[in-house]
């Protein structure tokens, strides 16, 4: 099931309350196109992340301001989130080797950041699998503190929903 119907509310909402995130949407990508740059990715993206991708491929990259869709959280394109996960990963490795701790404990290969604190340090990640799936909860992640990870929302469909009320709710 798609959760188009629920990024076309959040958009209609965007343009309703004048968010200037709304004319610096990016246009969807194609699923093949998705699925291409995705191919390095080690694990399954929820076919809602392909979805949302399909929908809007975040914000333009000329953009003065890093606009928040809901607080503390803004949107990734999909090659600004490959080009984050990597750097992640290898400051992971890195930090890891000289610890002498497993980089999991530093960045989980799994998390492939959706949404960035617009002041850094902190990310909101989907969780990929073995197997493909639907849904998958997005994570908040610190990066001082990667074992404070916690659950934000159970989906990005979820998210999506609150980050329509939060939009209503600030205008």
């Amino acid at each position: 099931m798609s959760i188009r119907p629920v990024l076309d509310t959040l958009l209609i909402t965007l343009q309703r309350v004048d968010a200037p995130q709304a004319s610096l949407l990016v246009e969807g990508l194609d699923r093949d196109t998705i699925a291409a740059r995705l191919s390095s990715f080690p694990v399954h993206v929820a076919a809602e992340v392909i979805d949302y991708f399909s929908w809007r491929n975040g914000l333009r990259r000329d953009r003065q301001v890093e606009y928040e869709l809901f607080p503390e959280a803004v949107m990734l394109s999909l090659d600004e989130a490959l080009t984050d996960y990597r750097m992640l990963c290898d400051a992971a490795r890195k930090i890891a080797r000289e610890a002498g701790v497993p980089a999991s404990t530093v960045w989980d290969e799994r998390w492939l950041p959706l949404f960035r604190h617009p002041a850094g340090g902190a990310y909101h990640v989907t969780v990929g699998g073995a197997a493909p799936i639907q849904r998958a909860p997005i994570v908040s992640i610190l990066l001082q503190d990667a074992s404070g990870a916690s659950i934000a929302f159970e989906s990005l469909e979820a998210l999506a929903v609150k980050a329509n009320e939060w939009l209503l709710q600030k205008n």
